[in-house]
C-alpha cells in the first residue's frame, strides 16, 4: 500500500472542541503507516455496503483531491459537517477523523474513518513520605486500536467510481439512525451478508408455501453459492431461483419478486470468504441427532441419501463407511 495524504482531525464533543489540523500526518514516523495501512484492511474485510458515487457532488470532489492543499482544506470540511452532526448525539462517542488518501497496484482510493476514543488507564507514581506510590491514571483521549473493527467509516474506490461503508446506528432525537449516510449523502444497498439473510427468509417462506421440504431448498441454494463463490464475488437472482427451486416455476418467480422488494437487484452479492463457512454442512434432525456433511459430498447419493418418505418423514442414509471414529471426553 503507497500512502499518498494522510490528515487526522479531532472530533472531541465531550469539550465541544473541533481542532483540525493544518498538516498532513508525517508517514515515517514509527508505525504510523503500519497503523493506518491495518485499518484498511481490517475495514475491507469487514461487512461494508456498496454503492455508486455516480452523481453525489461530494464524493466526485473527494475523488478529486490531488494536491495537499485541497487534501487538508476538503477533509478539513467534512470534519466541520461531522462534529456538527454528532455535538447533540449523546450515545455518539468522541473521537478522530481519519483520511487516507493511497493506492494498492494500479487502483486508487480515499478512505474516511471516524476512530472511536477509548478509555483506558496507564501506570502511573509519585513520591510520598512513607516512599513510592503507584497508581493508575484514566485518559479519555486515547485512540481506538487498529485491531477494532471501524463502527463508522467509508473507502471511496476512485478508479471504479464505487464506494464502499460501513455504518452504526445509534439514538439521535429518539429515532435510531446512521451518521454517514445522510452526511455524505450515501444511498448504499445491503450488505452482501444482509443480502444473504434476505435469501434465506425469502427461500424459507417460499419453500413453505409450496410444501418443499426446507432442508432440500437450502442445501440447493447452499450448494450453489459453494460452487461459485471462490471464483465469483455476485450471482444473478435468476440464476440462484432457477437452482434453489428447479422443479417449480412459480416458486422461482416468487423468489425473484421477494428479492426485488429488498433492493437487491440482479445480482445477489457473496462475502469475502463464504466459501469456507459452506465447506461442511450441518443437518440438525428433530430427534436431537446432527450430522455434519462435507460439502463436496452432498450430490454424491453413494456416500449419503436424503429420502423423503410416504408418510412425510425424511431419512438420510448414509453408505460406504470404511471405518468410524469418535473423540474421548475427559
Amino acid at each position: 500500500m503507497i500512502i499518498k495524504h494522510a490528515i487526522l482531525h479531532v472530533l472531541n464533543k465531550d469539550n465541544g472542541e473541533l481542532i483540525k489540523s493544518d498538516q498532513e500526518l508525517e508517514m515515517g514516523v514509527g508505525g504510523i503507516h503500519e497503523y493506518l495501512e491495518n485499518f484498511v484492511n481490517k475495514f475491507t474485510s469487514s461487512d461494508f455496503k456498496e454503492g455508486d458515487i455516480e452523481e453525489n457532488e461530494l464524493l466526485q470532489q473527494l475523488m478529486h483531491l490531488n494536491t495537499s492543499e485541497s487534501f487538508i482544506e476538503a477533509t478539513g470540511h467534512l470534519a466541520e459537517d461531522m462534529f456538527n452532526a454528532i455535538a447533540t448525539a449523546e450515545e455518539v462517542p468522541s473521537g478522530d477523523l481519519l483520511a487516507i488518501d493511497y493506492s494498492e497496484g494500479a487502483y486508487d482510493y480515499l478512505a474516511i474513518f471516524k476512530l472511536n476514543f477509548t478509555r483506558m488507564y496507564s501506570q502511573s507514581f509519585k513520591s510520598t513520605e512513607s516512599g513510592v506510590a503507584n497508581t493508575l491514571v484514566r485518559s479519555y483521549n486515547i485512540l481506538q486500536p487498529n485491531s477494532q473493527q471501524i463502527s463508522d467509516g467509508l473507502i471511496i474506490d476512485k478508479t471504479h467510481g464505487t464506494y464502499w461503508v460501513t455504518e452504526k446506528k445509534y439514538l439521535i432525537d429518539g429515532h435510531r439512525v446512521n451518521i454517514l449516510s445522510p452526511l455524505m449523502g450515501l444511498t448504499p444497498k445491503a450488505s452482501a451478508r444482509t443480502q444473504l439473510k434476505y435469501l434465506r427468509k425469502a427461500v424459507k417462506n417460499i419453500a413453505d408455501k409450496y410444501d418443499i421440504p426446507e432442508y432440500e431448498a437450502f442445501s440447493d441454494v447452499q450448494n450453489y453459492l459453494y460452487e461459485n463463490a471462490q471464483f465469483v464475488d455476485s450471482l444473478e437472482v435468476d440464476n440462484v431461483a432457477k437452482i434453489t427451486f428447479s422443479d417449480n416455476q412459480a416458486a422461482q418467480k416468487d423468489l425473484v419478486e421477494s428479492l426485488n422488494e429488498r433492493e437487491i437487484g440482479k445480482y445477489i452479492d457473496i462475502p469475502m470468504g463464504y466459501e469456507q463457512k459452506l465447506g461442511k454442512r450441518v443437518f440438525k434432525l428433530d430427534s436431537g441427532i446432527e450430522v455434519s456433511v462435507p460439502a463436496e459430498l452432498l450430490k454424491d447419493d453413494q456416500r449419503i441419501e436424503f429420502t423423503n418418505n410416504e408418510d412425510g418423514s425424511s431419512s438420510i442414509s448414509i453408505k460406504d463407511i470404511d471405518s468410524i471414529s469418535t473423540k474421548f471426553v475427559n
